[in-house]
């Protein structure tokens, strides 16, 4: 089976509902639970937990959490809590914990986290509002990224507000460990009691159109009145700041604190790991300061020609800058930094999703007398009067439509059939339905019942689905085109549905081979119980897994039986299997790398989830 990916979330929100009434300001902060292929029935896991905002009714949390487990194929569903963290409860100052490191106030919600484990009724922190996602939904958006309204947990309380999230790949191949570093800012402000500073570190994501964005990943303690800090030593994971990516830019910005959480920039500077990593072995002849670069002047270049208000950040020569990589089992830390870092990365099937690779579906649909007459119960073809009961070729095409089609952006299907007759003629590949193109998983369905509605007959000969492999074929290479036009990618997969033997085995496999040359994964679901041999001949490499390499040929052919799948998800997991490493194959061999991550200007807000969901959250 295909492995699961490690994603990371980041999470923003707008216009929360302050519940801290009106001389105060709610300090949200937000849990994320897995709740994997079935959002009601499964109990929650807490996968993590953002920092607290405090004062703050528009949060862009740093916390970058790492979810486990998603399988392409397979449902995974997460859900978002907001609460507002109560500092009462924890017998603490909220001033104080404003300005304490981050690391304080996250201590205090794993404590209430573990304490409401043991007992479903201790959490003191007040929800604001949860969101449920489906993660293959939100990597098939544009960049990653959707946005949802909030719903209420209690019936009688509204939620109000919006929250956002980013899924991004983890990568498997980037440096993991630890990043230790210390920053002290110098003469900040002309008066030392005049501000109270502290520093943010935000990483760069590149949108296709050459415009930036920037996710927070930390922020660092308050130092109260004080216009030449030194800040507490922070030590940052490799795979939040910048997901194993020395060179990825990353910004760091120091403002003032205000209560009111309306604080003040004073400046800011562009860098990487790598560069902090170099300043700090190289040292000396002022190597360890960044200048500050103030808001007026933002087009300025990094290399500190401009010192605005007289700022500049120093890397502590004796504390900053130690770097704990660990790959292939080999550490390195303490004295022993590296001066470079250099690695070569294979991206993964969620860097191709990221950089908004539209993924096609195409159908083709077996229509030959092997099924038995769609006009006898029981047949194979059966329309039930009963609309809630689907036979399982309906089954077969809504399990694996409502899977596929999020990450098609245009909802646009073909649906081929083959197998008929008309006018005494057997047609292989004939559009089904009124359209080239069908509509969303629904237009799947109706094309397929309009066929019935066609005067034809069922072919008695043997099956051969080769047209419509060929047809497949060519949509996929017309989808590459069209992607690139636009510096995108396409891939296909055709989706095959079929009840018995084909004809002209070998030809068929001959086929298979040629169009392997093209962006396309042909995947076949035996519906019924015939003899499917000849078909697990077409995917005979899952009994060799080294035969196509050794070839020089591309596998691009995945068989399954319907009938092995009592669970729709078991089904959808097995037929989409191969699909992740058949992609990144096909688009990896010829250099062909993911877009940069997309980051879009207009994402639609969904409707907030049904107020008659019993779920709990944190069995509150």
């Amino acid at each position: 089976m295909g492995k699961a990916a490690r994603l990371q979330l980041s999470l923003s929100a707008t216009d929360l509902m302050n519940s801290a009434g009106f001389l105060a300001m709610s300090d949200p902060f937000a849990i994320v639970t897995v709740r994997g292929d079935d959002a009601d029935k499964n109990q929650p896991i807490v996968a993590g937990f953002t920092n607290v905002c405090y004062n703050c009714l528009d949060p862009n949390w740093s916390t970058v959490i790492v979810i486990e487990g998603y399988k392409f194929g397979k449902p995974f569903f997460i859900e978002v809590g907001i609460f507002d963290f109560n500092a009462k409860a924890a017998k603490m100052r909220e001033s104080k914990l404003a300005k304490a490191a981050a690391e304080v106030t996250n201590e205090l919600i794993y404590k209430d986290i573990i304490a409401n484990q043991k007992d479903r009724k201790k959490f003191p922190h007040g929800i604001m509002g949860r969101a449920l996602f489906e993660v293959g939904e939100v990597l098939g958006s544009r960049g990653s990224s959707s946005s949802k309204c909030l719903a209420s947990l209690q019936k009688r309380k509204k939620a109000t507000g919006t929250v956002s999230i980013h899924i991004e790949s983890s990568k498997d191949e980037g440096l993991k460990g630890t990043f230790r570093l210390k920053l002290a800012g110098m003469k900040l402000a002309p008066n030392p009691r005049s501000i109270s500073p502290f520093y943010e570190l935000y990483r760069r994501v590149e949108v296709p159109t050459g415009d930036i964005t920037w996710n927070n990943v930390f922020r660092s303690d308050v130092a109260k009145n004080n216009a030449s800090p030194e800040w507490q030593e922070a030590v940052l994971d490799m795979e939040a700041l910048c997901n194993g990516d020395l060179n990825r830019t990353l910004l760091i910005k120091v403002s003032s604190h205000k209560r009111s959480g309306k604080h003040r920039v004073l400046g800011m500077c562009k860098t990487t790991v790598q560069d902090l990593v170099n300043r700090r072995c190289t040292g000396g002849n002022g190597e360890y300061y960044m200048d500050l670069l103030g808001l007026t002047d933002d087009q300025t270049s990094v290399a500190g020609i401009e010192i605005v208000e007289g700022g500049g950040i120093s890397i502590d020569p004796m504390m900053g800058g130690n770097i704990v990589v660990q790959d292939a089992g080999v550490i390195t830390k303490g004295p022993e930094i590296p001066t470079s870092i250099t690695y070569v990365e294979r991206p993964s099937f969620v860097d191709y999703l990221n950089g908004d690779c539209k993924i096609n579906l195409a159908v083709g649909i077996d229509f030959s007398a092997t099924n038995g007459s769609p006009n006898e119960a029981g047949s194979l073809h059966y329309l039930h009067s009963d609309k809630s009961k689907m036979n399982d070729y309906q089954k077969a095409l809504y399990y694996v439509g409502k899977i596929l089609a999020p990450f098609d952006h245009d909802q646009k299907f073909p649906v081929w059939g083959f197998g008929a007759k008309f006018d005494g003629k057997v047609n292989n590949c004939f559009q089904c339905g009124e359209e080239g193109e069908v509509t969303g998983v629904k237009g799947m369905m109706k094309a397929y019942k309009q066929v019935f509605q066609l005067p034809f007959t069922m072919a008695s000969e043997a099956i051969d689905m080769t047209d419509v492999i060929r047809s497949g074929a060519s949509y996929a290479s017309a989808g590459l085109q069209s992607g690139q036009q636009d510096d995108k990618l396409g891939y296909s997969i055709l989706l095959i549905l079929t009840a018995g033997a084909i004809s002209q085995v070998l030809e068929t496999k001959k086929i298979l081979e040629q169009v392997a040359e093209t962006p396309l994964s042909v995947v076949i679901v035996g519906i019924g119980n015939a003899d499917f041999s000849a078909m697990e001949f077409l995917d005979d490499d899952d009994l060799d897994p080294a035969a196509a390499k050794s070839r020089n040929e591309r596998d691009i052919t995945q068989f399954v039986r319907f009938n092995d799948y009592t669970d729709s998800n078991a089904l959808t997991e097995a037929v989409l299997d191969e699909i992740p490493d058949q992609v990144v194959d096909y688009f990896y061999s010829r250099n062909l790398m993911p877009s940069e991550m997309e980051q879009p200007d207009d994402i639609s807000v969904l409707s907030s989830d049904e107020p008659d969901k019993n779920r709990s959250f944190l069995h509150i």
